[in-house]
């Protein structure tokens, strides 16, 4: 057997559950990178002839990447009430 293999033994129930929420963790992680990492084009204005200019810091977004359940019942409608927060949901 080569060197860092094993032999696993059935149920492989277990086995593939753990491959498949790694798998599905490294691919959030890429897309998180890859949003971020397109997200430095939100800092510019291109204009139609190639040339640019920066961007105010006022104008741009805030992004906070959070699940549903990282607020309680009626954080999103007060941030929405008091700050104009708005929420989207990504799946």
């Amino acid at each position: 057997m080569p060197s860092g293999a094993a032999e696993i033994e059935p149920p492989f129930e277990p086995v593939a559950d753990y491959v498949e929420q790694a798998a599905d963790l490294a691919a959030e992680v890429v897309e998180h990178l890859s949003v971020q990492r397109l997200r430095l084009f939100d800092h510019i204005e291109i204009e139609a002839d190639g040339s640019w200019r920066p961007r105010r810091a006022q104008t741009l977004p805030w992004i906070w990447w959070l699940y549903d359940n990282d607020l309680e019942e009626g954080d999103k409608e007060l941030l929405e009430a008091r700050f104009g927060v708005s929420f989207e949901s990504v799946d």
